[in-house]
């Protein structure tokens, strides 16, 4: 079974209309090939536009499931009380899709592999790489756009403890484990522009727990929007961001074959 993934694919900051020659024009860029697409995280900030993309891309594209995590980008909307109303709200919509599947600590089972998956979120645990201490939730409050344009987060590592719970919940026991946060928290594993940047410490969570425990021989995730293909511990860690348009990537799907 070939098996696509990507992430970061920020589809309404790229200009597409939501119709079979705008998603075609996409997606299509990206060369897919799989029978199912794992999508880790940040595809649109508006609940109504990620389901048509996801449903107009499913048939497009012969996808028999997409598989998919919220991303922080997922959780933005002042509108809303808070961003569990926002999660609430796309899980009710896509009660009328059941090709499309959205891992919020679970599990899924297709063809035989385990496919698992919760968002995650930052803990701040890169900052022990710094010598002098800092004060990231100030930090957080001025270099981090969540934290004006989530509703109802207050303090940096919040949605981190919740998170936790869902992992800790699917980790054990799945072939495949989906975040949209890294969980190499090592200096080895940043982009070498932002291994002394005290911002990675939103860009990744400390995961020796779960990759030391984990069955998964594959973990994908997103956020940081630079690629990444690694094996570490048993485990290949596959990282393939879209991104932005200014940042001008030009990105294929990559696959798993299982």
């Amino acid at each position: 079974m070939i098996i696509d993934y990507i992430s970061d694919l920020h589809e309404d900051y790229q200009g597409i209309k939501l119709d079979k020659h705008g998603i075609q024009k996409f997606i299509g860029k990206f060369n897919p090939k799989g029978e199912i697409l794992l999508i880790a995280g940040d595809i649109s900030e508006d609940n109504k536009r990620l389901v048509e993309f996801l449903r107009l891309t499913l048939k497009l594209f012969d996808y028999k499931k997409i598989f998919f995590v919220l991303g922080n980008h997922e959780l933005y909307g002042m509108k809303y009380p808070s961003y569990n109303d926002k999660v609430k709200e796309l899980k009710i919509i896509l009660k009328e899709h059941s090709d499309i599947i959205l891992l919020d600590g679970d599990i899924v089972e297709y063809n035989g592999v385990r496919i698992g998956g919760a968002m995650m979120w930052y803990d701040g645990s890169y900052s022990k790489y710094f010598d002098k201490k800092h004060d990231l939730q100030s930090l957080w409050e001025t270099d981090m756009p969540d934290s004006s344009r989530i509703n109802g987060l207050d303090y940096y590592k919040d949605v981190f403890f919740y998170e936790r719970k869902k992992l800790n919940k699917i980790y054990k026991d799945v072939d495949i484990l989906i975040t949209h946060i890294s969980p190499l928290c090592h200096p080895d594993f940043i982009h070498k522009h932002f291994k002394k940047s005290w911002t990675s410490s939103f860009f990744c969570f400390e995961g020796e727990e779960y990759i030391n425990g984990t069955s998964a021989t594959h973990w994908i995730f997103g956020h940081v929007h630079d690629p990444l293909e690694i094996k570490f511990k048993g485990i290949s860690f596959h990282c393939n961001p879209s991104g932005y348009i200014r940042e001008a990537q030009r990105v294929l799907m990559k696959q798993i074959i299982i």
